[in-house]
């Protein structure tokens, strides 16, 4: 197909550059007389009267939560956020995010993005990927900044194939070169495959549905990528995946089959999904003998079990949807993975698990050392149990809900849960959950009910007024 590509001015200037400490944090909730006009003004170079009205909501959460990045002219800035919750009326109800003060101008970024044109311009001309494509869309603009605190600038080109039914993309870097490349959709089709549908310990291995397959013959779907660290060859034309028990091709079914139970159930119940396709990478270690159970940048890494601490840890319903639900908070709060925020993370992992499987106990099925892992079913306190690391005090926010269940009921408590983790955010810390909880419970509680979870918050130690 024929290009059309803009003639741009090379310019040659020196590259900005921002230091980390720079990163201002912010948060605003309509029960504060603080007016939210600067805050919003400052995540999104937009000035906002703070009654901004939005459509649509999320089904099943009655709120919309609207995620992005600082933006100077054209350009998103890595690494900051804006989190902004509409209420169903369309009314602001609750912000807070992260933005650096010391960027430069809109003008000077105005000139980088002009310089970097040339290097689209290449990207657009050279890259074997673009050859044929039925469209290309129109190319963004990203930057962060390397360890010297300059400038990275690139450019994401999506694009559809020449048949025009896959949408994908490249990035393109400086000079042109493509330094990564994907793809945005696909059509889904159903599988199937023996597993154990409840995990090796309260059911038997039987025949199931894999929904929602890209049609490749591998165990690959719109949300889930499932392959093994082995270089384990899966494929079946015919989208039927039927492994013995001790064969570990077993494992790519079990994994897709769990954790995308686990996705279906969030989406049914809270109509939220996870915003980018996840790798699961399984038999990780030695030979695929290790007790590796982890998430990091949209990959879920998983081991066996060394038949010591755990056995078929890669089958246990538990950790496959606990590492999953990773993914999920990744989406809607970005939350990190260590201090009190790492807390909050694992907290509401085990907390989504627990309430999808009705069961309080992780790592029932594998752990070896006792009847479970740990459990939501405890007498841990806030403050006066906190220790270092993430499990334990994570165990104390995922109990401080699992005891509002009783009052709420399942679907109920997922809801509050929910609204609670977005008013949260990268940088929150654990004197902030009060504050979001009892924002959270305005407008989905009854008056009864929201006094009756705070409490709850109270009796587990939580410093609520």
């Amino acid at each position: 197909m024929k290009r059309v590509v803009a003639t741009v001015v090379f310019l040659m200037m020196p590259v900005p550059s921002f230091a980390k400490d720079q990163l201002r944090k912010f948060r605003w909730s309509e029960t504060e007389s603080t007016k939210p006009e600067l805050f919003l003004k400052a995540a999104s170079g937009k000035a906002a009267s703070g009654r901004e009205k939005v459509p649509g909501a999320l089904p099943g959460v009655g709120e919309l939560v609207l995620s992005e990045a600082q933006k100077v002219g054209s350009a998103t800035v890595r690494g900051t956020w804006r989190q902004a919750i509409y209420r169903p009326d369309g009314q602001l109800a609750y912000v807070t995010g992260a933005v650096v003060d010391g960027m430069p101008s809109a003008e000077s970024l105005k000139l980088l993005e002009a310089e970097l044109g040339e290097d689209l311009k290449r990207g657009l001309q050279n890259a074997p990927q673009l050859v044929g494509a039925s469209k290309i869309f129109k190319p963004t603009l990203e930057v962060s900044k390397d360890d010297k605190g300059e400038w990275q600038p690139t450019w994401k080109v999506e694009y559809l194939n020449k048949s025009g039914d896959r949408l994908k993309y490249v990035i393109i870097g400086r000079s042109g070169k493509v330094i990564s490349e994907g793809q945005l959709d696909w059509d889904g089709v159903d599988g199937r495959a023996m597993v154990f549908p409840r995990g090796p310990k309260a059911s038997a291995a039987e025949e199931m549905p894999l929904f929602d397959l890209n049609g490749d013959g591998t165990i690959s779907g719109r949300l889930l990528k499932v392959f093994s660290a082995l270089d384990l060859k899966v494929w079946s034309p015919e989208f039927k995946f039927f492994y013995a028990q001790d064969d570990r091709r077993f494992d790519l079914g079990q994994a897709y089959f769990t954790i995308a139970e686990g996705f279906r159930w969030l989406k049914e119940h809270l109509g939220i999904e996870i915003k980018h396709p996840l790798d699961v990478r399984l038999h990780v270690g030695d030979n695929g003998v290790s007790n590796a159970a982890f998430y990091h940048q949209n990959t879920v890494y998983l081991g066996t079990g060394d038949g010591v601490m755990y056995k078929d840890l890669i089958r246990d319903p538990s950790v496959l949807i606990h590492e999953g639900i990773h993914a999920v908070i990744d989406s809607y709060a970005g939350l990190p993975s260590e201090g009190e925020g790492g807390g909050f993370n694992e907290g509401f992992a085990d907390l989504f698990t627990a309430l999808i499987l009705d069961n309080p106990r992780m790592g029932e099925a594998s752990y070896l050392k006792g009847p479970y892992r740990r459990t939501l079913e405890n007498n841990l306190m806030a403050y006066k149990d906190f220790k270092p690391g993430v499990y334990q005090n994570g165990t104390i926010v995922a109990a401080t809900f699992w005891d509002m269940k009783p009052i709420l009921g399942t679907e109920l408590t997922a809801k509050l849960a929910f609204r609670t983790l977005v008013r949260l955010g990268k940088g929150s810390k654990f004197d902030d959950l009060p504050g979001a909880l009892e924002s959270a419970a305005t407008g989905l509680l009854s008056a009864e009910q929201k006094s009756a979870v705070l409490q709850a918050a109270r009796s587990r130690g939580w410093k609520v007024p």
